[in-house]
């Protein structure tokens, strides 16, 4: 799957990603959530947001399943848990 970005002829390609299975790209991962998370806690003045503070080890072990947006290198992501009745987007 893909999407358009505005007027140029590139396109994001969106697919599922495991960074359990994949230490280059649970380090990408990594450094997309840091600076996702390091705009938030300035926006909202409070450094204390978990995901911000998380080892690469944390994050290769959270039980979540993730999509991950490239442009020639990860440029988004995000992950969820999906329950019996209802999932939860985690990050």
């Amino acid at each position: 799957m893909s999407f358009s970005r505005g007027c140029r002829d590139a396109a994001v390609l969106i697919r599922k990603v495991s960074p359990a299975g994949d230490g280059d790209l649970a380090r990408e991962l990594l450094l997309v959530q840091y600076s996702a998370y390091a705009v938030e806690a300035v926006v909202i003045q409070d450094g204390r947001i978990p995901p911000l503070h998380e080892t690469l080890k944390d994050l290769r072990r959270a039980p979540l399943l993730w999509l991950g947006a490239f442009d020639d290198c990860l440029v988004g992501a995000v992950a969820w848990e999906e329950g019996a009745e209802a999932f939860d987007i985690d990050r």
